[in-house]
Parts: structure tokens; C-alpha cells; sequence
């Protein structure tokens, strides 16, 4: 059901598993290492992304089968970003953020020092996201107030920042589609003022029925 949801307005691609290990390894990776899914080729759309650029930034997203596919997607895309010198904002789930963290160690990164340096900021994405919603729909003010100026703090201490963000997801699940699209929208306009890219990541299975295929088709879009 989700196949024809997949055209060029998404332009998903399957990341091949040899890239996924690769801790150099960039989601906004040339053409070359990206490859259209094939028809018949469902069992590897457990690890699907898409992106664009939009402004200043990049915004990715992948949509993904278990939480094992999805660290190992983050762990390349936000330690890359830490060797090179950039900052890393996760916006995540309790689980999701210690999954990052022990990921980040297991690729040789001292994650308590880059806490204590302010390099690596993580908050909690249902604290973060509650801060900007009024009456179930995100506030554009708030959102800058919020998120924004935490990008920019970021942006202004080490040049560039790279964030990986879960908040659209849990309105997503809330039964809140059309927040969770005006919450992409919101990220796409503070991309085109400030420096940074990012991964959003969903579960596939958050599209697994008929009634939510406008909403995924939606979601692509923003990307």
C-alpha cells in the first residue's frame, strides 16, 4: 500500500548497508550512493530516506522498520557531524536518546565530554514539543522562541549544526497528522534562516493502514 506513495516528490531512496556501517558516511551522500527502490524490493525498505534543501539547510527523513535500522543510520549522520566539529541537537524519546548515546560511544566518541562542552545538546521531545502547541497545533512563535533559538545558540558556537528530531513523530501518533505536517513546515521556514540539517525519522508502521496514506504522502512532501 505505501508503493505508491513513493514518486518523485519524496524521491525516497534505499541506503545501501555497506553505508550504514560507514561512520563517514552522510545521508546527503551523492547520487551515486543512493539507489532507487526497485518494485519488488520490499524487504529493504525497512531503511528508506528522502531529502531536501531548502534554504540554508538540508531535511532528511527516513522512515524505518525497527529502531535498530534507525541508530544505525544516526550513528554516521550525527557522529560525522561531531568529528568534523559541528554541534548535534536530539530532540528524541527517553529510549531513542540512549540508544544515540551508546551508539556515539561505540563509534569512539566520549559523549559525556561533548555534553560538558555543549558540542552534543539532547531534550526530551514531548517536554520540547508541549513548550510550542496551542490548542493541538504547533504556534510558529513559540516554535522559534523554543527550537529556534537553540538551533541559533548551537549555530553560533560551532558554525553548523546537525539535528535529529522526533516531535513530529509523537504527533504522529497522537492522532495528530495535520500538526505533525505543520511542524515539517515550520522546520522547512527556520531552514532557510538558519545553518543546519535534519533527520526526522518515522516507523513504518505509523503508515501501516489505508487511512493514513494521504498523510504519508503529505510528510514526503515536506522533505
Amino acid at each position: 500500500a505505501l508503493d505508491s506513495l513513493f514518486g518523485p516528490e519524496c524521491g525516497p531512496r534505499k541506503v545501501a548497508s555497506a553505508d550504514l556501517t560507514d561512520p563517514n558516511m552522510r545521508l546527503d551522500a551523492p547520487p551515486s550512493r543512493l539507489e532507487p527502490f526497485a518494485e519488488d524490493d520490499a524487504h529493504d525498505r525497512r531503511e528508506t530516506a528522502g531529502s531536501c534543501r531548502n534554504g540554508h539547510s538540508d531535511h532528511f527523513v527516513q522512515f524505518y522498520e525497527d529502531n535498530d535500522a534507525l541508530i544505525r543510520s544516526l550513528g554516521p549522520y550525527l557522529g560525522g557531524g561531531l568529528g568534523a566539529g559541528e554541534a548535534v541537537l536530539v530532540v528524541a524519546t527517553p529510549d531513542h536518546r540512549r540508544a544515540v548515546a551508546a551508539q556515539l560511544n561505540k563509534q569512539g566518541l566520549d559523549f559525556r565530554l561533548l555534553q560538558a562542552r555543549g558540542q552534543y545538546v539532547e531534550a526530551d521531545a514531548a517536554e520540547t514539543l508541549d513548550q510550542f502547541m496551542v490548542n493541538g497545533m504547533p504556534e510558529r512563535g513559540l516554535f522559534e522562541e523554543v527550537v529556534g533559538k537553540l538551533v541559533a545558540g548551537l549555530e553560533k558556537s560551532w558554525g553548523s549544526v546537525r539535528v535529529f528530531g522526533e516531535m513530529v513523530v509523537l504527533l504522529c501518533e497522537r492522532n495528530s497528522p495535520a500538526a505533525a505536517i505543520c511542524l515539517e513546515d515550520l522546520w522547512n521556514e527556520l531552514g532557510k534562516k538558519q545553518k543546519f540539517s535534519l533527520f526526522c525519522g518515522y516507523p513504518l508502521k505509523t503508515f501501516a493502514t489505508d487511512a493514513t496514506q494521504a498523510d504519508f504522502k503529505h510528510i514526503c512532501n515536506a522533505h
